[in-house]
C-alpha cells in the first residue's frame, strides 16, 4: 500500500489554534472549485458565458463570495479574477460589492508596481465609499494611496494620505487599519532619519496591532522598532525584540495548515528572518544567527520528512485512496501531452497548462478532505531547527566538518561547525558577484573550457573556501550546506593549487565532500532515516523504450542517436535528445551501466534485480517490493523545469503498461522505499525550481520523502560513457572495498579524473551526493 503522498501537516502546538486553520483552510478550499467553475465559464463563454453561470449558480455566488474571490486574486496575482469579478458586481448591481473589487484591483496593481493602474481604480472606488459611508473602505483607498506614494519617495505626499486614512480608520474604530497606517509612517521616518518620529509610529502601530489580536502584523512592527532601536545604541533592546518578531512568525507559520501556504509565507516574510539574521551576526550572537539561519532554510521539506515518518496510509479510506491514485495519473498523463507539444503543437499547450492547473486544484481539494479525515496526522512531531550546540554534542561526527553558506545582497556567512569549534566568516562577497561567478563556471564547465574551468575554479575556491583554509585542513570530511546559485555547483571541483606538471590540483583530491539541505534536515536523517547493516540489494532500471512500435518490429528506434566522431562531446550527452514524434534518444549505454552494476552484486552473492527496455516501466518502479532493495539505481532521461519534473521510463503502449512511463516528482513522493541509497543516473536530476526559502525543490528532495537518507543526483547533463564508468567503479567501490556512500562516490571520481579522456569537471564533478 502507498505509504505517503504530497501533504504536509499542521504543528501541532496549540489543539485551538489548529482547528480554527483546518476550519479556514476548509472554507478556502470550499470555495476553490465554484472559482474554477467561473474562471472556465468565463474563458470559453466571455462576459455572457460568466453572466449565465452567475445567474444559474446565483444562491452559492454571494457579494461576500465576490469580494472573498477578488482578494484571493490579489494574493495569486491573478488579474483575470479580478475582472471576473468586476463582471460579477456588475450583475449584482450592488455598489458596496463593486467599490470592494475597484479596491482589491487597485491593490493588485498597486502590488505589481503599476502605480498609474492602481490609482485610476482607488479613484473609482473612493466615492462609491463615500457615498455608502463606508468610513474603512475610505480609510483604505487613502491608505493604498498612501503605499503608492511611499514607494516612490514622495514622502510628503505619502504622509497626507496616510493622516486622511487615520481620518476613517479613527472613525470606523478599526485597529487593523489604525496600525496599519502607524507602521506606514514609520517606515518613512525610519528611511528619511527621523528615527524618534519613527519610534513613536512603531510603538503606536504595536499598540493597535495588540489590540487587533494580529501577531503577524505586530512581528513586522517589532521589526521596524527594533531597527530604529540599533540606531539610537540600544542594542540589547533590539536584540529581545528581533526574537520577539520572529517568535511571532513562527507562531503564524505553526498555525498555517498546509505545505503550500507554509511555503508562500515563509517567501513573504523571508526579508525579515534574513534581516534578523544579519543583525545577530553583526553583534556577534553567533548562535543565535545560526539559529534562524535554520528557521528560515528549507523548513517546509524538513516538515515533509517528519511526516514520512508516520505510516499515514493506515488512516486512508480505500474510497480517498482511489480518488487520490486516480489524480495523480491524470496530472502524469497531462504532463505527458504537455511534453508532447514541443515540436509543432505548440498552440495546444495553454490548454493543457488550463487542464493541468483544474486538476492540480482538484488535487489540492482532495488532500484538505484527506488531512481532516485522517486521525494519523495528529501523531506526527515537527522538529525545531537545530542548534549549535545539538549539532555539535549529538549530529557531527569525529573529522566533520559542515559549512553553511548564508548569503545576504551585501555580504556573505560562512558557518563553519565541528564537534568541537563553532566560528562564523565573514566574506566581503555580494550575492550579485556570487551569482555571476557561479554563472560563467557553469558555462564554462559545460562547454567544457578548460581555461574558463581553471579561471572560474580557482576564484570561487578564493572566495568561498580559501578564507578558512586552516580549519579545513584539519578535516577530511566536509558537509555542504549551499545557499542560492551555490547548490547548482559541485564544490568539490574547485581548484586549490596546481601541480608541477601545470595541472590543477581540486579539492576532490585532498576532501570528501558531501551535500544536505540544512542542518536540521541532517539530524532529522541521522537518528531517524538512518539504515543500519551491511548492503544486501540492487535493482537497476536501464535503456527505457521510448519507440515501442520500432521496438516491437525490432527497427532501429527513432530518437537513436548517432555515432560518435572523435571527441565530438556535445554527440554523446545524455540529455541530447531529438523530437522525432516526442521520441527520447535511446539510451544503450544505459543499460550496459545497470547490467555491469548488477553483475557486481552476483559476484558477492547479493541479490540483484535489473530492469531493462520494456520492463524498464514505470509501474515496476512502484511496485511494494521496491522497499525490500537497499540501493535503487535509475539510468534514463530527466525531464526538469519549473512546470515539470521526472525520471523518464519506458513510454509503453495501454496494452502493455497502465502507466506513461513519466515517473514524475508527485509520483515519487507516493512511493515507498527503504533504501540506504538511491541513485538517480539521468541529466540535471540535481536541480529543480529555485524557491528563495526552500531552495532547489526538485526530484531529489522527492526520492528523500519517498524513504531514503541520500540520494546521488547530477547537476548538469552527462555523458553516456563516462556515467557508466563513474557509476560502475562507485558500486564497485562501495561492494568490493567497503567503502561509505560518500569515499566510495569520492573515489570513482578520482579515479575518471586519471582518465585522460575524462579529466575534465564536466564529465567527474555533476554527480554529488546528497543526505546521509
Amino acid at each position: 500500500m502507498v505509504r505517503k503522498y504530497r501533504v504536509r501537516t499542521v504543528l501541532i502546538l496549540l489543539f485551538f489554534f489548529v482547528a480554527i486553520g483546518f476550519a479556514q483552510d476548509k472554507h478556502v478550499n470550499e470555495n476553490k472549485q465554484l472559482r474554477e467553475e467561473i474562471l472556465a465559464a468565463y474563458q470559453s463563454g466571455g462576459k455572457q458565458g460568466l453572466l449565465d453561470f452567475v445567474k444559474k449558480h446565483e444562491d452559492k455566488i454571494s457579494n461576500t463570495f465576490i469580494v472573498d474571490f477578488a482578494k484571493a486574486g490579489v494574493k495569486e496575482r491573478k488579474e483575470k479574477w479580478l475582472k471576473a469579478c468586476k463582471v460579477m458586481a456588475e450583475e449584482k448591481s450592488d455598489e458596496k460589492t463593486m467599490a470592494d473589487v475597484l479596491y482589491q484591483t487597485g491593490r493588485y496593481f498597486r502590488l505589481i508596481s503599476d502605480n498609474k493602474k492602481a490609482a485610476d481604480y482607488l479613484d473609482k472606488a473612493l466615492p462609491i465609499y463615500l457615498k455608502q459611508n463606508d468610513l474603512v473602505g475610505q480609510g483604505n483607498v487613502y491608505f493604498s494611496k498612501g503605499e503608492i506614494y511611499k514607494y516612490i519617495s514622495d514622502n510628503s505626499k505619502a504622509l497626507e494620505m496616510y493622516d486622511k486614512a487615520l481620518t476613517f480608520f479613527d472613525k470606523a474604530g478599526d485597529p487593523m487599519g489604525q496600525g496599519s497606517v502607524y507602521k506606514g509612517k514609520g517606515d518613512i521616518y525610519f528611511n528619511t532619519g527621523k528615527n524618534s518620529r519613527a519610534l513613536e509610529m512603531y510603538d503606536r502601530a504595536l499598540h493597535f496591532f495588540k489590540k487587533a489580536g494580529c501577531i503577524e502584523n505586530e512581528s513586522i512592527a517589532l521589526h521596524g522598532k527594533a531597527k530604529v532601536l540599533i540606531k539610537f545604541g540600544g542594542k540589547n533592546e533590539a536584540l529581545e525584540l528581533f526574537e520577539k518578531g520572529i517568535a511571532n512568525l513562527e507562531k503564524v507559520r505553526a498555525q498555517t495548515a498546509f505545505s503550500e501556504m507554509k511555503q508562500t509565507f515563509m517567501e513573504k516574510v523571508y526579508k525579515q528572518y534574513e534581516e534578523t539574521v544579519l543583525f545577530m551576526l553583526e553583534n556577534k550572537y553567533e548562535n543565535k544567527g545560526f539559529k534562524y539561519a535554520e528557521s528560515m532554510r528549507a523548513r517546509v521539506f524538513l516538515d515533509q520528512m517528519a511526516e514520512g515518518l508516520v505510516r499515514l496510509d493506515k488512516g486512508l479510506t480505500p474510497e480517498l485512496e482511489k480518488k487520490r491514485n486516480k489524480l495523480v495519473a491524470k496530472l502524469s498523463n497531462i504532463s505527458k501531452e504537455m511534453h508532447k507539444t514541443a515540436g509543432g503543437k505548440e498552440k495546444k499547450l495553454p490548454e493543457l497548462k488550463e487542464q493541468y492547473r483544474k486538476a492540480e486544484n482538484e488535487f489540492e481539494d482532495l488532500l484538505v478532505k484527506i488531512r481532516l479525515s485522517n486521525p494519523l496526522y495528529a501523531s506526527v512531531r515537527y522538529p525545531e531547527p537545530i542548534t549549535v550546540r545539538t549539532l555539535q554534542n549529538e549530529v557531527l561526527k569525529k573529522g566533520e566538518l559542515l559549512l553553511r553558506y548564508f548569503i545576504s545582497p551585501d555580504k556573505l556567512y560562512v558557518f563553519l561547525v565541528s564537534k568541537k569549534k563553532f566560528k562564523v566568516v565573514p566574506l566581503q562577497v555580494k550575492e550579485e558577484e556570487v551569482n555571476g561567478t557561479v554563472g560563467r563556471y557553469l558555462l564554462a564547465v559545460k562547454e567544457n573550457s578548460p581555461r574558463e574551468m581553471r579561471r572560474f575554479g580557482v576564484t570561487l575556491y578564493n572566495r568561498l573556501i580559501k578564507p578558512f583554509e586552516a580549519e579545513i585542513k584539519k578535516s577530511r570530511k566536509i558537509i555542504i550546506i549551499p545557499d542560492g546559485k551555490l547548490a547548482a555547483i559541485p564544490f568539490e571541483s574547485f581548484i586549490i593549487d596546481k601541480k608541477k606538471s601545470g595541472q590543477p590540483v581540486f579539492l576532490l583530491e585532498k576532501y570528501q565532500v558531501k551535500y544536505v539541505q540544512s542542518a536540521s534536515l541532517l539530524s532529522v536523517l541521522r537518528k531517524h532515516y538512518t539504515r543500519e547493516g551491511p548492503i544486501k540489494s540492487f535493482i537497476g532500471f536501464g535503456d527505457p523504450v521510448y519507440d515501442y512500435e520500432n521496438f516491437k518490429q525490432e527497427k532501429p528506434e527513432l530518437g537513436s542517436p548517432t555515432p560518435v566522431r572523435g571527441d565530438e562531446i556535445t554527440g554523446i550527452l545524455r540529455g541530447k535528445y531529438h523530437r522525432k514524434g516526442s521520441k527520447l534518444v535511446r539510451l544503450p549505454g544505459s543499460g550496459e551501466e545497470v547490467k555491469t552494476i548488477a553483475e557486481l552484486f552476483k559476484k558477492e552473492n547479493q541479490k540483484s534485480v535489473v530492469h531493462l527496455r520494456e520492463k524498464a516501466a514505470e509501474e515496476k518502479a512502484k511496485a511494494a517490493d521496491m522497499k525490500e532493495f537497499d540501493l535503487i539505481h535509475f539510468s534514463c532521461h530527466g525531464l526538469l523545469n519549473d512546470d515539470f519534473q521526472s525520471l523518464v521510463l519506458s513510454q509503453l503502449p495501454p496494452e502493455k503498461s497502465p502507466e506513461d512511463g513519466y515517473f514524475t516528482l508527485n509520483e515519487i513522493m507516493n512511493c515507498d522505499y527503504n533504501a540506504k541509497l538511491v541513485v538517480l543516473s539521468a541529466c540535471q536530476t540535481g536541480t529543480g525550481k529555485m524557491e528563495r526559502a526552500e531552495g532547489v525543490t526538485g526530484l531529489t528532495r522527492a526520492v528523500m520523502y519517498a524513504g531514503t537518507p541520500a540520494v546521488v543526483a547530477s547537476l548538469w547533463k552527462v555523458d553516456d560513457k563516462a556515467t557508466k564508468e563513474l557509476m560502475v567503479n562507485f558500486y564497485r567501490n562501495m561492494l568490493e572495498k567497503n567503502l561509505d556512500k560518500t569515499e566510495a562516490l569520492r573515489q570513482a571520481k578520482l579515479e575518471l579524473l586519471k582518465n585522460k579522456k575524462y579529466s575534465s569537471p564536466l564529465f567527474w564533478s555533476a554527480f554529488v551526493l546528497y543526505g546521509e
